[in-house]
């Protein structure tokens, strides 16, 4: 009897350590996606079903074989937060300038954009191995690290790209400004030309007449003054 507990005690701690990390893959997925995977949670279904049978029937590959379902599950899980994470790191980061980027998250370019590359090499590498993910703990526990690796890059970029919202609108207004007045000392510049080409061309033609009356006060004749 106290052997029977032991090992039913034994395959459930063992079930508990891969719940709870499929569990929370699942959470950040679904936080992430803001959608549900019913085949992560028929996974999970699934599992439960044969964790009820190993309990009932005292059988060892009931427990593994609800064990594989849950590894299945952080799998799913991963898969759809190193898409989301990945899409989502370069989406936030693309829409702003290399220079507002530098200014405000200055390793990027030298750190996280060079680790991001090599965690994608790397998680691809590791769904070459998906049969092994579902077997080896050291797999799924490379795969799970990878993703939450990727999971904190992309808060790292999130919370940077609040500052970077904010230096861009920030830019945005002073060259409004810039370009306005710019703009009005255009304005300034063209009224003040127009005034002053005006002002020659008046005092020209006012100089013009008084040249031409005298020449032709000179050409009346002496018998007609």
């Amino acid at each position: 009897m106290a052997d029977n507990e032991n090992f039913l005690e034994e395959k459930l701690q063992d079930v508990a350590k891969h719940y709870i990390t499929a569990k929370r893959n699942l959470l950040y997925s679904e936080s992430s996606t803001h959608k549900v995977d019913l085949g992560v949670i028929n996974e999970f279904r699934n599992s439960f079903d044969h964790v009820i049978k190993g309990v009932v029937n005292n059988d060892k590959t009931e427990f593994d074989k609800a064990i594989e379902h849950l590894r299945r599950a952080a799998y799913d899980s991963c898969e759809s937060i190193s898409m989301d994470s990945m899409l989502n790191i370069h989406r936030k980061i693309n829409k702003y300038d290399s220079s507002i980027i530098v200014k405000i998250l200055p390793t990027y370019y030298s750190d996280i954009y060079p680790r991001l590359q090599e965690i994608q090499e790397a998680i691809s590498i590791e769904r070459e191995k998906s049969d092994e993910l579902f077997t080896k703990d050291d797999h799924l526990s490379k795969y799970v690290s990878l993703n939450s690796e990727l999971i904190e890059l992309d808060k790292t970029v999130s919370k940077a790209v609040i500052g970077m919202e904010k230096y861009y609108k920030k830019t945005m207004r002073e060259k409004t400004k810039k370009s306005f007045i710019g703009l009005l000392k255009t304005l300034v510049i063209i009224i003040i030309t127009a005034v002053i080409t005006t002002y020659i061309n008046n005092v020209m033609s006012t100089s013009s007449s008084d040249t031409e009356t005298k020449q032709d006060l000179k050409e009346i004749p002496a018998s007609h003054k």
